[in-house]
Protein backbone atom coordinates (compact mmCIF):
# COMPACT_ATOMS: atom_id res chain seq x y z
CA UNK A 1 0.00 0.00 0.00
CA UNK A 2 3.12 2.11 0.59
CA UNK A 3 4.28 1.47 -2.58
CA UNK A 4 0.98 2.33 -4.52
CA UNK A 5 0.84 6.01 -2.26
CA UNK A 6 4.27 6.43 -3.25
CA UNK A 7 3.46 5.64 -7.14
CA UNK A 8 0.46 8.08 -7.03
CA UNK A 9 1.96 11.10 -5.71
CA UNK A 10 4.83 10.85 -8.10
CA UNK A 11 2.22 10.30 -11.05
CA UNK A 12 0.49 13.52 -9.93
CA UNK A 13 3.35 15.31 -9.40
CA UNK A 14 4.76 14.30 -12.95
CA UNK A 15 1.44 14.76 -14.69
CA UNK A 16 1.16 18.32 -13.16
CA UNK A 17 4.72 19.47 -14.12
CA UNK A 18 4.05 18.37 -17.52
CA UNK A 19 0.68 20.32 -17.75
CA UNK A 20 2.47 23.59 -16.33
CA UNK A 21 5.71 23.50 -19.04
CA UNK A 22 2.89 22.87 -22.01
CA UNK A 23 1.33 26.09 -20.35
CA UNK A 24 4.11 27.89 -20.33
CA UNK A 25 5.32 26.97 -24.07
CA UNK A 26 2.10 27.75 -25.31
CA UNK A 27 2.01 30.98 -23.40
CA UNK A 28 6.13 31.91 -24.86
CA UNK A 29 3.82 30.79 -28.50
CA UNK A 30 1.52 33.33 -28.50
CA UNK A 31 3.57 36.10 -26.91
CA UNK A 32 5.48 35.68 -30.31
CA UNK A 33 2.27 35.08 -32.06
CA UNK A 34 1.49 38.96 -30.84
CA UNK A 35 5.06 40.78 -30.74
CA UNK A 36 5.81 39.90 -33.71
CA UNK A 37 2.38 40.35 -35.39
CA UNK A 38 2.25 37.08 -37.28
CA UNK A 39 -1.23 36.41 -38.11
CA UNK A 40 -3.29 34.01 -36.61
CA UNK A 41 -4.61 31.02 -38.80
CA UNK A 42 -8.13 30.58 -38.36
CA UNK A 43 -10.12 27.34 -39.25
CA UNK A 44 -13.81 28.31 -39.90
CA UNK A 45 -16.35 25.75 -40.61
CA UNK A 46 -19.65 26.70 -42.04
CA UNK A 47 -18.92 29.82 -44.01
CA UNK A 48 -21.61 30.78 -45.27
CA UNK A 49 -23.28 31.49 -41.29
CA UNK A 50 -20.06 33.48 -40.56
CA UNK A 51 -20.09 35.92 -43.86
CA UNK A 52 -23.73 36.46 -43.36
CA UNK A 53 -22.62 37.46 -39.67
CA UNK A 54 -19.63 39.40 -41.17
CA UNK A 55 -22.47 41.94 -43.80
CA UNK A 56 -24.31 42.51 -40.63
CA UNK A 57 -21.18 43.84 -38.62
CA UNK A 58 -20.12 45.87 -41.97
CA UNK A 59 -23.75 47.39 -42.44
CA UNK A 60 -23.63 48.41 -38.73
CA UNK A 61 -19.83 49.54 -38.97
CA UNK A 62 -21.01 51.79 -42.31
CA UNK A 63 -24.17 53.36 -40.44
CA UNK A 64 -21.77 54.17 -37.69
CA UNK A 65 -18.85 55.59 -40.16
CA UNK A 66 -21.99 57.41 -41.77
CA UNK A 67 -23.01 59.14 -38.86
CA UNK A 68 -19.40 60.29 -37.33
CA UNK A 69 -19.31 61.99 -40.48
CA UNK A 70 -22.45 63.72 -40.70
CA UNK A 71 -21.95 64.61 -36.94
CA UNK A 72 -18.13 65.87 -38.24
CA UNK A 73 -19.76 67.97 -41.19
Amino acid sequence: MKLFRIYAVVSIFLVSATVIISCFFVADENAKKISLGQEYAVVAMNEAKIFSAANIFDSIINSIKEAINKAAE
